[in-house]
């Protein structure tokens, strides 16, 4: 069972169906017969009449084999659907892609390949012999009678029914109640979505902000300990150990008594 909103949208759909096919058959409805009825009630004495005329009509064939017929038919009846379709913000049809042009070219495919006059003209024959039309769209079976003394409006019910069979009505419903159920279902879904977003965004900022000084940090402390170990390396091996006299250096004294020992021997 479809949505509310979409057996709305397929309601007056229908309708606009209706009364394309009707305004365009138009120029092929022909003349089959005039019934008149005349009835009187009396006892020797007119007490009253009614009279009534009925003008059936039919479709001329020759106007199921016109291609311009059915192209200008083709034509407004899918940009009927496309017009129902953007109306309601539906851009996936049918499966074929989240886009308005992929939507309207699946429309306008299906109308093509198969409301043809000649699918047409098979249900006109059908609801003539029948006198009813069975009709599935929206999700629903809707059943009528139809009155066959008039060829515009059974070539009206016999197209709306070539458009049902192909799907798109019931294709364009399920789009409808699903996008309806997407907006509908939490309208501050879009809120909650960007403040989410935002909050992750500062968190990642944070943490590797945090991970960035704690780099700086690490850094620092690598360096500083770096440098105060080379210059306690370097200390401990330039500098001699103080009250240690220089090795290979003869005392003062004994130098002093060497030079007059030396010059005594020479006198």
């Amino acid at each position: 069972m479809g949505g509310s909103k979409s057996k709305s949208a397929i309601t007056s759909l229908n309708t606009q169906i209706t009364n394309i096919a009707t305004n365009i058959v138009q120029s092929c409805v022909v003349n089959t017969g005039q019934t008149q009825t005349v009835v009187s009630n009396n006892t020797g004495f007119q007490l009253g009449s009614t009279l009534s005329v009925v003008q059936t009509t039919s479709i001329s064939s020759s106007c199921f084999q016109d291609a311009s017929l059915q192209a200008n038919l083709q034509n407004q009846i899918t940009s009927a659907i496309q017009q129902t379709a953007t109306a309601n913000g539906v851009a996936l049809l049918g499966g074929v892609g989240a886009s308005q042009s992929s939507a309207d070219s699946y429309i306008s495919n299906i109308i093509k390949n198969n409301v043809t006059l000649s699918n047409i003209q098979n249900n006109y024959n059908t609801i003539t012999q029948n006198q009813s039309v069975t009709i599935n769209n929206s999700g629903e079976q809707i059943f009528s009678t139809v009155d066959i003394s008039q060829g515009a409006t059974v070539f009206a019910a016999a197209t709306l029914k070539t458009v049902s069979d192909t799907g798109v009505l019931n294709a364009l419903a399920a789009s409808i109640d699903q996008q309806s159920t997407a907006t509908t279902s939490n309208p501050l879904d879009f809120i909650a979505n960007i403040v989410t977003g935002v909050a992750s965004a500062i968190s990642d900022s944070v943490m590797s902000m945090v991970a960035f000084v704690i780099f700086v940090i690490i850094a620092i402390f690598y360096l500083v300990s770096s440098g105060l170990s080379t210059d306690v390396s370097t200390g401990s091996t330039d500098e001699e150990p103080q009250g240690e006299e220089p090795q290979g250096e003869e005392p003062q004294g004994e130098k002093a008594q060497g030079e007059e020992e030396s010059e005594d021997k020479k006198e």
